[in-house]
């Protein structure tokens, strides 16, 4: 489980109730969707 505070958006968790517009990382990169595994595979 994890906590982030970025710019008013409190994310925690895995990100399934996420509701919030963050989708850009500190570097500039679009992030990949919590639900998706492409490009990027989910590892459990």
């Amino acid at each position: 489980m994890f906590s982030v505070f970025l710019k008013g958006h409190c994310v925690s968790g895995n990100g399934h109730n996420y509701k919030g517009n963050i989708h850009i990382t500190k570097s500039g990169r679009v992030c990949q969707h919590w639900s998706h595994s492409f490009p990027h595979p989910i590892v459990r």
